[in-house]
């Protein structure tokens, strides 16, 4: 290919062929030398190398650096910040994908499926490089969930393995198999009684910090639960209430024991005139039917403290 110039004489035209590959050549020779003088005149700003530099050290501009004592006030001032805003609710970085996969059943009632997820995960062990131990790192889950033939769905699992690491070309593998009803059979041959089963403890897992639920028995009440809520946490107790005007008492005993707060305190007409809080262990309310304790107000923080250290 060749670019055609036409350059205009008196009287006549002359066509002069130019190489496009000499254009180019005339064009990255001119750019190599404006890199070169941007180059030169930077290194004159530096200086020679025996003599020193012009550049000071300073932060970026808008910017600044903070030392102990600055860091110190800043720490203090993000706690009270973070005390007065966080929520009960709380959020971990993803463990394994085991979890997630067992709350989507549950939430969409799913009874049979079969799935893979490949995603990071994250762990606070302690890492060991040259093992392969990492806080983060990728985990790929191949799962069956639902009620089948017994083994079936371990074998396809183990077929699943099998095939993804013959496929990688890993060289000689072994698969260990983790299976509680291997551990089951194993213990059942030794002669262990089934009775010796047991569990040791039940702990249950409560991901909510809030420890009082502010609630009312009937309506127009916001204004004395709002009371009730400053008074708790000027105390230092975690609480939270409903941000309804009118919410209905079953509701928020509902929430309660779906989020497993353990106390609740109950205002209505009745207990602003006589004085006193219905205070509610929302547990034994439930299991046990217990009645609810009238608490005057002037003993209340007391009583939480109380029933906080027996839950």
């Amino acid at each position: 290919m060749q670019r055609i110039f036409l350059r205009l004489c008196t009287g006549s035209a002359t066509v002069r062929p130019v190489p496009l590959g000499k254009a180019y050549a005339e064009r990255g020779g001119r750019r190599v030398k404006e890199r070169v003088a941007k180059m030169l005149a930077l290194k004159k700003q530096l200086g020679d190398e025996g003599k020193p530099g012009k550049f000071v050290l300073k932060c970026p501009k808008g910017t600044r650096d903070y030392g102990p004592k600055e860091m110190a006030v800043r720490e203090a001032v993000f706690s009270t910040i973070v005390d007065a805003f966080k929520g009960g609710e709380l959020l971990s970085m993803r463990y394994d994908l085991t979890v997630p996969f067992a709350r989507y059943l549950a939430m969409n009632k799913i009874r049979n499926i079969k799935r893979y997820h490949i995603a990071k995960v994250y762990r606070r062990d302690q890492p060991v490089m040259t093992r392969g131990r990492y806080r983060e790192f990728y985990q790929c889950d191949f799962d069956i969930a639902g009620e089948y033939e017994k083994m079936l769905p371990e074998a396809e699992c183990l077929k699943v393995v099998d095939e993804v690491l013959a496929k990688l070309d890993v060289g000689n593998f072994r698969i260990k198999v983790n299976h509680r009803l291997l551990l089951d059979a194993m213990i059942g041959a030794s002669g262990v009684p089934e009775a010796n089963f047991k569990t040791l403890k039940d702990v249950p897992a409560r991901t909510n910090s809030t420890e009082v639920f502010v609630a009312s028995a009937q309506n127009d009440m916001l204004e004395e639960r709002m009371k009730l809520l400053r008074l708790l946490w000027d105390n230092g107790i975690k609480a939270e209430m409903a941000y309804k005007k009118n919410p209905k008492l079953l509701n928020q005993c509902q929430y309660c024991e779906g989020n497993q707060i353990p106390l609740m305190l109950i205002v209505g007409g009745q207990e602003i005139q006589d004085g006193v809080v219905k205070l509610r262990v929302v547990q034994k309310k439930r299991e046990d039917g217990e009645r609810d304790v009238d608490v005057p107000r002037d003993g209340l923080i007391a009583a939480i403290r109380d029933a906080l250290k027996n839950q």
